[in-house]
């Protein structure tokens, strides 16, 4: 006997149904479960110890803190590593911040130049998207995302910039990753979590900073 199908116009509200139950359980406004771990979301405020004027806020995992120094040895063994390197408990989940100077050339084109380093470094790298949006909060943002390659696997990197108001002249450039296995479910609360970056202003509530209130991950 066939298969009793349902109606198109039922088949497309269960189609809704079923996305919007995926976009809650996997937004930053809820808490979200990933390969066993829950994370929570909040703002943090973000500012660089050797720049503290280069200042901003960001929704993020509370389980991300200020990574270690004998994992951040292992994971980002150049000294030429990010400033700021935030990572959960069994670091496979990192959030990294740097800034430069580098805010006199348009999004798109900084855009390709960071790709085309990231090809020469390594020309296995697999790339997959890439966009430059305008946020709520009136910046301009530019993210793509690709597959690399670590000693530990397949590495998912989610890589975004964007300059703060003209008076501090910085570019803020920063790195999600994770196990690339995970991609399909942190790719779009990358995503959201950039969205909420927006400048530091006086009306803005005190939020707690990585490091602060918790302990460093051991």
């Amino acid at each position: 006997m066939a298969e009793k199908k349902a109606p198109i116009g039922d088949e497309e509200i269960l189609a809704k149904r079923i996305s919007e139950q995926y976009r809650i359980k996997h937004s930053i406004s809820n808490d979200v479960t990933i390969d066993g771990e829950t994370y929570e979301f909040e703002p943090r405020e973000i500012s660089f110890p050797s720049s503290p004027q280069y200042r901003f806020l960001m929704t993020m995992p509370k389980n991300l803190d200020v990574i270690a120094p004998e994992h951040m040895k292992i994971k980002y063994p150049s000294e030429n590593r990010p400033e700021i390197i935030l990572s959960s408990g069994n670091t496979t989940l990192n959030l990294t911040f740097y800034y430069t100077n580098n805010t006199n050339t348009a999004h798109e084109t900084r855009l390709t130049q960071y790709q085309a380093i990231f090809k020469h470094l390594n020309a296995s790298n697999v790339f997959f998207s890439e966009k430059v949006n305008e946020l709520e909060s009136g910046l301009k943002v530019a993210c793509f995302d690709f597959c690399g390659s670590a000693l530990d696997g397949d590495v998912y990197y989610y890589y975004f910039f964007t300059d703060l108001p003209a008076t501090t002249k910085a570019e803020i450039v920063g790195t999600f990753t994770c196990p690339f296995d995970l991609r399909e479910k942190w790719e779009p609360l990358f995503w959201q979590m950039v969205e909420t970056i927006k400048p530091i202003s006086d009306d803005d509530l005190e939020c707690p900073k990585p490091g602060e209130g918790g302990t460093k991950h051991a």
